[in-house]
């Protein structure tokens, strides 16, 4: 039988009540930079050290890859017309099926890779919904506490 290891959130945005709140399976999240960006920044900005001293401060928010908005995102493509995000897209040039982590790569990413089985935050439906939480949860990378 598997262990229960949970990412709880320190504070909900009390702004952010009409949200749906979701226990996320950590194993079903994508993150949508790539781990290279994401260990490179964790790195850079010392968010390894913050989650270990602080945990996880605010949720993250995630949604289903079937939303226009989600799809036009992960099909982003650079100057060279190569998609931004390539290990999101699968051989026919569809968006691979998952739950996307729009607010909180980092954060998930960290659950990763210290054995968290699941993780707290926001089931959202529309990029408005986005936008909401990461205006209410967003940290500058350097002023993350440490």
């Amino acid at each position: 039988m598997v262990q229960v290891k949970t990412l709880k959130p320190h504070i909900w945005p009390t702004a952010l009540v009409d949200l749906e709140r979701h226990v996320f399976k950590v194993a079903d999240l994508r993150i949508i930079p790539s781990d290279d960006w994401i260990d490179n920044r964790s790195k850079e900005f010392g968010y390894q050290q913050s989650f270990d001293n602080y945990g996880m401060m605010y949720p993250i928010a995630a949604s289903t890859h079937d939303h226009r908005w989600v799809q036009d995102r992960l099909k982003l493509k650079n100057k060279a017309g190569e998609y931004k995000n390539p290990h999101h897209i699968d051989e026919q040039g569809l968006v691979i099926p998952g739950y996307y982590c729009h607010v909180g790569n980092k954060r998930v990413w960290y659950a990763q890779q210290h054995g968290f089985t699941h993780i707290e935050g926001f089931l959202i439906t529309t990029h408005r919904e986005r936008e909401l939480v990461k205006m209410y949860t967003h940290i500058k990378h350097t002023e993350i506490p440490k």
